[in-house]
């Protein structure tokens, strides 16, 4: 656009963002790896940790592989005074302590440069991403991971004991000392460490803030959290096979400067019950080491010269000779460097724990298995008990933050636990199995076998059998690690015409790569529900450019997705204009069934609207029910808007919303000014009180206690089916003839059996065979309920000895790192990577088509029977094509039952007589035996989803990760186009601008490129998936040099008009009425001859004819994809006939200057006898008025009347200019 006013003469200055505008990178990750071999799960462990997957942090630190890797996060990120195994970075900027006393309170806000999955540290950064003056925010859809920035002038006051301190002076960025990062449980954060708060001591600078006092890692006393920190010198020789515990690769100390700890360096609150106190290191004096870091491909070297003092060679470590002593910290010899690689040994997983069918019970378990620190080699320890676990490294209690419940705004600390009781650390963690103690090697010598009963050190416990060193060594992070990497590979063009946006335009706040989902970032950081403006309050406002914008409706923000060209026209100052809706009432009474989840409802809402007709209008849900709603669950209500056709789904602000922004961190003040404001006007509601129910146009009521679990499928969200009628259902299918309900099976060919090899196994495929399982989109995992219970369900699986099987494509991409903490903590990763849900990256991912590929095998298979395959996933969408070209059933489902039909294998079962797999006793298992119950559900939704965790994961929100800070971005006003690029291309939509204003012409005989019917979603005419090997857009992918592997996706390659031309109606699944199979074909009249869309197009275009396409109802509906309308464009379409349309895509369509006409009422194309191979007419007037009636003109001599869909004066306007990109050109010159 830019280009475009300069072409014309004028100042491209001028294009910028008028208010301020969020682009959240988000849902671009494609699942190439959902599960990790073996092997390449040994290959991992020594690698660089590098990227350290997204989690909300941007990313984060180099352990989201989970191997020993050493992490590549931002040097400010680093923890000033760093746990066992972690770098040692710089304390927080003195300048920013009175922020982060303001947005965190006393909490304790250790930084950590691992991901929310990998550390349980907070730290604060001031990331606001808008100032008082908003009046709108923009969000912006695509994803990716981790985090890096300059490295500040440090100071640390340093009190080395009781009575003593030592102040140091930190200048250079190198001077300090620096360890790897820790590797830690899936479900705990095993070395963390806090700064102890001494009130006795006074600010060194005299500003009230107290000193930091550093602790040996020994007992803590009650209400105080572990923390390692100076360390003690014993003059040992060296450090090999003495002084360390997993991970740990340098001296556990701060930085050797003039530091004064910040407000947010603090006692952090603990879930501990109480532990002994920890006692004070001797006063030690340190040399200061520098530290240089090279990654290499398989491993990471991390080199440490010693700047005061000798220096000696750098050593080698394995960890299996590495332990550490229960009475001493990590020792660091006078005059040995610490080793600068670390080699892990071969990880091995242990069998699961003994199961537990007793949903009930679950959370009545005591501790587990005592475990310390200790090695073989014959290092002093404490205790020989070892988790079960393939090394000899074993953990230490005394390096563990304690976990008990939470404060109102405590952190979400380490799941493993410590007290000075038995009984203290029986109710520490929700899910804990006891185990009995194992012998103690100094009460009763090597090899006795008494328990340890009187060890100081035996009350420590581990939530599960598998060390939590090598619970980190796991699929899931490798997955999500490799699926990061080749995503930043893979769009690195993209990423960086982001970053020149971000310089190049003012007013824009680009949110990195690997924080998660739009709209879950901004329900849980950016929404503001009100807006202070220099004095004056006035409520949020929103529109984005995906069509699930809707849930923050959730909140209480009127907001709803528009196309992305009418986002572009609001940032640069145009108005939203609409014609005045309808508000239908939706009246909600009645309470849940314990086993019904908040997707039950939503599709049980989608289908009931879907049947009354809510398309263009608003929806706002009141009653007493919604009272008993969560805000998580309303927004999965208002999230499937779009589903349901409305424009909004709107929850009025009461007070739970209140209660919402408090458990996410929210400013206490703002949170009260909030509320203030509203009730003045009238806005905040009860919903237990019926006289505040608005008037509204038209109400409908749902009874919650009439909902059922329920899944949506086979094809569209809104046919919704009961599980308990599942079985009989997909059975009709099968039956019934091609359509949205059916595939027209041959009654011989139903029981098809396909059998094959996979991993040296054999397996078979039927008919409903589930080959792709996802816990995926926005809809879904931002309910910490229904995310929880899929936790829960997965632990009593693993427990009861169920597997998935291992052909099928599972994984698990969250909205946002915040469900990776709560999930972590809880202690449910572990039982959900055991069953193949591993972390796969954050964004929308399978649900908007980036499934990936399936194993080989299973393609085959699938193909070789014509099976109909399908897909469970928790996502919102499922219409044909979107979710995999080989799976032609889907179905939307809550994460416990995807979990469930995951385990089962099949669609195609009876959950109440048919059970899901036998236990090892032979004895079958059914769903209801591991059901979790909504008591358990609640209770750790309770202790584990805390503010803390919310302020952990968006303190990072604009901080970037490794990969994004290192790229460069042109530095000029206008973006220099690379002609060579195929990702980014400039577009031509002003190639034959004009300054002048074109007159309105009609359309003269045009001809039809394709004749469609019902449900032409917006995937049908631009997919976002795969790029088919043998489509138009991979030849000419392939003719610019580039080979399969490289195509990647259509969302990808958005930026590139030449391929997305190419791409458009190019869904295997579309359903043209000219040729007698699905796929994008058509047929060239002229010749008769059928070939390619876009060739066909290209033809016409040569010809000199206009196109025009003919359609049925609900012509766009799904996502709100401007490209669906762009694409269409390029192609010469310049009319739509359609039945009706969904009102997203209507708008881009007069955004791009595309006539939209609908048929009169009663009026199709069957009854008007169009059979598409006609010439066309529509006599457009030169004076146009919104919903006239226009005469359209067959070439046989017939002729109709259809409705111009141009709704308002302003799209009128933008029509006339010839697209409302067109008219902000015109605008700014």
């Amino acid at each position: 656009m830019r280009d475009a006013v300069k072409r014309l003469g004028g100042d491209p200055d001028k294009i910028n963002p008028i208010c301020p505008t969020d682009l959240v990178i988000d849902h671009s990750v494609q699942v190439d790896v959902s599960r990790s071999t073996p092997t390449a799960l040994r290959d991992k462990t020594q690698r660089a940790g590098g990227g350290g997957g997204g989690g909300g942090r941007g990313g984060g630190g180099g352990w989201a592989r989970g191997g020993l890797g050493l992490g590549e996060a931002s040097v400010e990120d680093r923890p000033t005074v760093s746990t066992p195994g972690s770098k040692a970075g710089p304390w927080r900027r003195p300048e920013r302590a009175q922020w982060r006393e303001k947005r965190l309170g006393a909490s304790a806000n250790i930084d950590s440069n691992s991901s929310p999955s990998t550390s349980s540290n907070i730290v604060s950064r001031d990331s606001s991403s808008s100032n008082g003056n908003n009046n709108s925010k923009i969000s912006s859809s695509n994803n990716n991971r981790d985090s890096n920035s300059n490295i500040p002038n440090v100071s640390a006051r340093l009190a080395t004991s009781h009575d003593e301190s030592v102040e140091r002076s930190e200048k250079k960025p190198d001077d300090f000392i620096t360890a790897g990062t820790p590797p830690t449980s899936s479900y705990s954060s095993p070395l963390s460490s806090t700064l102890s708060r001494d009130a006795s001591q006074p600010h060194p600078h005299g500003k009230g803030e107290t000193a930091a006092r550093l602790w040996a890692p020994q007992q803590a006393a009650k209400g105080t959290a572990t923390s390692l920190g100076m360390l003690q010198r014993t003059g040992l020789e060296t450090l090999k096979k003495d002084t360390r515990s997993e991970g740990f690769v340098g001296p556990d100390a701060p930085p050797t400067g003039d530091s004064t700890p910040t407000a947010s360096q603090r006692e952090m609150p603990t879930y501990s019950e109480a532990r002994s106190p920890i006692q004070p290191s001797p006063s030690t004096e340190f040399g200061r080491l520098s530290q240089r870091m090279s990654s290499v491909e398989m491993s990471t070297t991390e080199e440490y010269t010693r700047t005061g003092g000798q220096s000696d060679e750098p050593s080698t470590i394995s960890v299996s000779d590495v332990g550490t002593s229960h009475s001493t910290a990590i020792v660091l010899p006078d005059q040995s460097p610490p080793p600068s690689v670390l080699e892990a040994s071969t990880p091995r997983t242990t069998p699961p724990t003994e199961p537990s069918h007793t949903p009930s019970s679950i959370f009545n378990r005591g501790a587990t298995t005592s475990v310390s620190l200790s090695s073989t080699s014959g290092t002093a320890s404490c205790c020989s008990c070892t988790p079960t676990c393939g090394t000899s490294s074993s953990l230490q209690p005394s390096l563990t933050t304690p976990v008990s419940s939470p404060a109102p705004n405590s952190l979400p600390a380490s799941s493993l636990s410590s007290s000075s009781s038995p009984s203290a650390a029986a109710v520490a963690a929700p899910l804990q199995t006891v185990s009995p103690r194992r012998p103690c090697a100094v009460t009763s010598g090597p090899g006795s076998s008494p328990a340890c009963a009187q060890c100081p050190h035996s009350d420590f416990r581990l939530q599960n059998k598998q060390c939590p060193f090598h619970a980190r060594l796991t699929t899931r992070a490798d997955a999500l690690e490799q699926n990061q990497e080749l995503e930043f590979s893979r769009n690195k063009e993209r990423f960086l015409f982001c970053k020149w946006g971000a310089q190049a335009l003012h007013n824009m706040l680009i949110v990195p790569p690997g924080l998660g989902i739009v709209h879950q970032v901004n329900l849980e950081y950016l929404a503001r529900v009100v807006f202070a403006d220099d004095g004056v309050l006035y409520p949020d406002s929103l529109v984005g450019t995906d069509s699930h914008t809707t849930m923050i409706n959730g909140l209480g923000v009127l907001g709803w997705g528009v196309g992305g060209i009418e986002a572009e026209a609001v940032m640069l100052g145009q108005a939203i204009s609409m014609v005045l809706p309808e508000v239908v009432g939706y009246k909600i009474t009645g309470t849940l069934h314990p086993l019904v989840t908040s997707t039950d409802v939503v599709l049980t809402i989608t289908k009931h609207l879907r049947q009354i007709g809510v398309v263009g209008k608003f929806v706002e849900f009141f009653g007493s029910g919604v009272a008993t709603l969560s805000i998580a669950d309303r927004a999965t209500i208002s999230n499937m808007c779009p589903e349901y056709g409305a424009t909004t789904g709107f929850f009025a602000v009461d007070p739970k919303s209140m209660e919402y922004l408090r458990q996410t961190g929210r400013d206490e003040a703002k949170i009260a000014l909030i509320e203030q404001y509203l009730r003045a006007n009238n806005m905040f509601r009860d919903y237990n009180d019926a006289s505040q129910d608005p008037v509204f146009s038209e109400v409908v009521e749902l009874d919650l206690s009439t909902v059922v679990p329920c899944c949506s499928g086979p094809k569209r969200p809104h046919d919704r089916v009961a599980v308990v009628d599942m079985k009989s259902d997909f059975q009709q299918c099968l039956n019934n003839k091609v359509g949205f309900k059916g595939y027209a099976i041959p009654q011989e060919k139903q029981t098809t059996t396909v059998p094959f090899l996979y991993e040296g196994q054999e397996f078979t495929l039927n008919h409903g065979s589930v080959v792709i399982a996802a816990i995926t989109s926005c809809t879904n995992t931002s309910n910490p309920s229904v995310m929880l219970g899929a936790g829960l369900l997965a632990k009593n699986a693993v427990e009861a000895g169920l597997k998935v099987a291992p052909y099928i494509k599972t994984s698990l991409s969250p909205g946002s790192g915040v469900v990776t903490f709560y999930l972590r903590e809880s202690g449910v990763t572990d039982y959900l990577e055991q069953l193949g849900f591993n972390i796969v990256g954050y964004g929308c991912m399978t649900c908007i088509g980036n499934s990936g590929p399936l194993p080989e095998e299973v393609g085959e298979a699938i193909e070789k029977g014509d099976l109909v395959a399908c897909g469970v996933l928790s996502g919102n969408r499922n219409f044909e094509g979107r979710i995999h070209p080989l799976t032609r059933a889907n179905y939307l489902a809550s994460p416990p039952l995807v979990i469930a039909y995951a385990l089962a294998g099949t669609v195609n079962i009876d959950f109440e007589t048919d059970p899901l797999g036998t236990n090892a006793e032979g004895k079958p298992i059914f769903l209801r035996d591991i059901w979790p119950s909504r008591e358990a559900i609640q209770k750790v939704e309770k202790e584990f989803v805390v503010p803390a965790m919310f302020q952990d994961v968006y303190s990072r929100i604009s901080k970037g990760n490794k990969r994004w800070n290192s790229l460069e971005a042109p530095a000029s006003d206008l973006y220099p186009w690379d002609l060579k690029s195929t990702y980014i291309k400039s577009p031509p939509f002003f190639e034959t601008m004009e300054r002048e204003l074109p007159g309105v012409q009609p359309i003269v005989d045009a001809a039809v490129l394709l004749n469609l019917g019902d449900s032409v979603t917006t995937d049908h005419i631009s997919p976002a998936g795969s790029i088919a090997r043998n489509s138009s857009a991979a030849r000419y992918l392939a003719a610019r040099g580039l080979v399969p592997r490289e195509f990647n996706s259509y969302g990808s390659r958005r930026g590139h008009d030449e391929v997305m031309a190419r791409g458009t109606f190019a869904n295997i699944r579309l359903v043209n009425k000219f040729v007698s199979k699905p796929g994008p074909r058509t047929v060239y009249h002229p010749t008769g001859e059928e070939m390619d869309i876009f060739d066909a197009a290209q033809l016409y275009k040569q010809a000199g004819q206009t196109l025009i396409i003919l359609a049925g109802k609900e012509y766009g509906s799904g996502s709100s994809r401007d490209w669906a309308a762009k694409g269409p464009w390029i192609l010469g379409v310049r009319a739509v006939i359609a039945e009706s349309y969904e009102r997203i895509h209507r708008s881009n369509l007069a955004g791009m200057g595309i006539v939209p006409l609908q048929y009169l009422p009663g009026e199709t194309a069957d009854t008007l006898k169009l059979t598409g191979t006609e010439k066309f007419t529509l006599d457009l007037p030169s004076e146009l008025t919104p919903g006239q009636l226009i005469n359209v003109k067959v070439g046989d001599g017939r002729s109709f009347q259809a409705k111009l869909r141009f709704d308002t004066e302003v799209e009128l306007t933008y029509f006339r200019n010839g697209g409302i990109l067109n008219y902000m050109v015109r605008r700014m010159l």
